[in-house]
């Protein structure tokens, strides 16, 4: 970290207004890459689609069905050797 000397106040206000400004930029980009990083997981099509889907496909017969069906199928999935 460089020391500088400063000869007046005024440059030491033009230091520290442009430090300000650079640390508000930094916040901003921040801000931005959080907002960008929600928006990619946590998608709302895949959200409304996630919705519609437990709305229309999991509920009846089929969701039923599904249901129970769903965690024998698995553990077949997990429990099988491989080149099967």
């Amino acid at each position: 970290m460089n020391t500088q000397k400063y000869s007046s106040y005024d440059e030491i206000e033009r230091e520290l207004e442009m430090l300000k400004i650079e640390r508000e930029l930094h916040y901003q980009k921040a801000s931005l890459s959080v907002q960008k990083l929600k928006e990619n997981v946590f998608p709302s099509e895949q959200i409304s689609y996630l919705a519609w889907f437990n709305k229309h496909i999991l509920s009846g017969l089929a969701g039923s069905v599904l249901k129970t069906a769903f965690p024998f199928i698995l553990q077949w999935i997990l429990n099988r050797k491989r080149g099967d």
